[in-house]
C-alpha cells in the first residue's frame, strides 16, 4: 500500500482533502497532516511517504523549498502541489523540481482524482522502470558468472565469450 501525507497551513484544507478522498480506494494509505514547512519535511523524514501533497505558501518553510529538500532526500516520493495563488513564475518553479500535478485552490474531488491517478500512473511506471532495471543487472551478473566458469572449466577458447560478458 502507497502512504500519503497532507501539508498545508490551513486545517480546513487538510481536512477536508483527508475526508472528501475515499484514500483506500486508491490502495493509499493516508499517514498524516501537518500545518507548516519544518514540521512536514519532519514528517517525511519519519514516515518516508511515496505521496506528498503540499500547499505552496507555509510558516517555517514554504512547499517548493520542502519539495527542494524532499527531492535531495527522497527523489523516489512523488510530490504534489496546491495553491491559491496562480502564479506562473510558482508553477513554472513547481515544474522544474519535478511535481507530479499543481491543483490550483479550491480543492475539488475531481481535481484530487484527476492527480492522484496520474500519480499512481507514474509511481506505477517508475517500479515497473526499476523491477526491469533490476532484471537486467541480475541477468548480466548471471551470464558473467556462465562465462567465468566456462573460462575456468573450458580454457583459453572461451575468453573471447568472457570478454564480452
Amino acid at each position: 500500500m502507497l502512504r500519503a501525507v497532507i501539508f498545508d497551513d490551513e486545517y480546513i484544507v487538510t481536512q477536508g482533502i483527508r475526508a472528501m478522498i475515499d484514500w483506500g480506494r486508491y490502495g493509499i494509505e493516508l499517514a498524516g497532516t501537518a500545518g507548516d514547512g519544518l514540521s512536514a519535511l519532519g514528517m517525511v523524514r519519519d514516515l518516508k511517504p511515496n505521496i506528498v501533497m503540499t500547499d505552496i505558501r507555509m510558516p517555517g518553510m514554504d512547499g517548493l523549498k520542502l519539495i527542494e529538500a524532499i527531492s535531495e532526500e527522497a527523489p523516489d516520493t512523488v510530490c504534489i502541489v496546491f495553491s491559491g495563488f496562480n502564479e506562473f513564475d510558482y508553477i513554472r518553479k513547481a515544474l522544474k523540481l519535478g511535481v507530479v500535478d499543481y491543483i490550483e485552490k479550491p480543492v475539488t474531488i475531481e481535481k484530487v482524482d484527476e492527480a492522484m491517478r496520474r500519480t499512481i500512473e507514474r509511481i506505477g511506471r517508475r517500479r515497473e522502470h526499476m523491477e526491469l532495471k533490476d532484471k537486467l543487472e541480475a541477468s548480466k551478473e548471471a551470464l558473467l558468472e556462465k562465462a567465468t566458469r566456462d573460462l575456468v572449466l573450458l580454457g583459453e577458447e572461451e575468453l573471447p565469450a568472457w570478454r564480452r560478458a
